[in-house]
């Protein structure tokens, strides 16, 4: 079941230093596309305005039970400005689905008072390994299960900066 809400009201319930993903239609193309919504404070958005650069990186994880998709975004060369989303294709489909058919990514910058503070599009250089997901076989676990997923590996690298230096390492070997 789709739940259609308001952006401004899906925008409150989201916490400070974290993205999460939306599908949205935009009224002046025409076309939906999923976004990724970034709640911080002002000041550090606006670094992230500044850096020169948005590296992308996709990863597949997997345990006995689920799959997950693990979508990082790193502004500039700061290793504090790693930003992070998990999909769960069992419950995120369609936001993974208008994902692979997007030829731009849209970040929306969200300050701590719920206001827009800016976008920044990039190039989707993440096609592949959506494909690669949504195409994989295994897609019967349950909401704990892919929960249990997500603990094990942060639990296993210690922080998002060591998954980035893991597929960063491992993308080029």
């Amino acid at each position: 079941m789709n739940q259609k809400i308001k952006m401004k009201e899906f925008v409150k319930k989201l916490e400070l230093g974290y993205m999460n993903a939306a599908v949205q239609y935009n009224s002046m193309t025409g076309v939906t596309e999923t976004v990724f919504l970034i709640k911080d404070y002002e000041y550090r958005l606006k670094q992230l305005t500044r850096d020169n650069f948005v590296n992308v990186r996709g990863c597949l994880k997997y345990n006995e039970n689920a799959t997950g998709f693990i979508y990082l975004v790193k502004f500039g060369n700061s290793a504090n400005r790693i930003y992070h989303h998990w999909f769960d294709k069992t419950i995120q489909k369609n936001d993974l689905l208008y994902l692979l058919d997007q030829e731009k990514v849209t970040y929306c910058l969200v300050n701590e008072k719920n206001q827009i503070v800016d976008f920044i599009i990039t190039s989707n250089s993440t096609k592949e390994i959506v494909y690669q997901y949504l195409t994989d076989s295994q897609s019967d676990w349950t909401v704990n299960q892919f929960n249990q997923l997500i603990y094990e590996t942060m639990d296993y690298y210690g922080s998002v900066k060591k998954i980035w230096s893991y597929i960063t390492k491992n993308a080029a070997s």
